[in-house]
């Protein structure tokens, strides 16, 4: 894969996200957490962190998972490539969303120094994503 189609192959991603919560018309599905991350907060996180840490949802969508996190306590960030994904994660999260930190990026060429990512986090979510390299 050349370089230049790998950049046409991430605006191309960028454009069919944009497009999924854009057409998306199940706000339910949009709002309610992962039932992967319901099971695994009392299993798993709860014994380590019993109150809330920092968290870093990477490719956060619509911000279900991040919103549900902050109820519980937790400072979350949350990461996307769509801009109408974060836009809806904004609308979803009132009234959480003055202290969800919503960046838009790309994961393929993020870097945390170009951002105001300098803190350390305790946890890292990332459902549904699947990085392909060139």
């Amino acid at each position: 894969m050349s370089p230049s189609s790998f950049f046409d192959d991430r605006f191309d991603e960028r454009v069919r996200c944009n497009r999924k919560y854009l057409e998306a018309t199940d706000k339910e599905r949009r709002t309610t957490p992962d039932v992967f991350l319901l099971r695994a907060f009392s299993q798993y996180i709860v014994p380590v962190f019993p109150r809330g840490w920092k968290v870093l949802n990477l490719a956060g969508g619509a911000g279900r998972d991040a919103m549900w996190l902050e109820k519980r306590g937790w400072e979350a960030t949350l990461i996307d490539i769509s801009e109408a994904g974060i836009e809806q994660a904004r609308q979803n999260a009132w009234p959480f969303a003055s202290v969800i930190d919503f960046v838009v990026d790309d994961l393929t060429g993020f870097k945390a120094s170009q951002t105001r990512l300098d803190a350390a986090f305790d946890l890292v979510l990332a459902f549904f994503y699947l990085l392909l390299l060139p």
